[in-house]
């Protein structure tokens, strides 16, 4: 999957490309409030700067082999102000 991605970013132009970072199994403690001791290793993460210079995720993947498709929303959910929209594999099944 992350090939995918680098594959797609070789492609952008420099000037988008330097900004954005693919990252696999990276922690993230980025959490506030009720969440703040809360960690989170996504599978993948795609993280942005803008042009302020402040880096941000802005897509996270996850891919639940041994957890089910209803603990996976719930995990997606507990991360706090993340639109969550999960999708179910190709056939349709978790």
């Amino acid at each position: 999957m992350s090939d995918g991605f680098l594959f797609a970013q070789r492609s952008l132009p420099l000037s988008i490309k330097t900004r954005i970072s693919v990252v696999a199994n990276q922690k993230f403690k980025i959490f506030e409030g009720t969440y703040h001791s809360s960690e989170k290793v996504p599978d993948l993460a795609v993280k942005i700067t803008n042009d302020e210079g402040v880096t941000d995720v802005k897509f996270v993947l996850e891919v639940g082999l041994s957890e089910s498709y209803e603990k996976l929303v719930a995990d997606a959910n507990s991360v706090p102000n993340r639109p969550v929209r999960p999708s179910l594999g190709e056939d349709g099944t978790d």
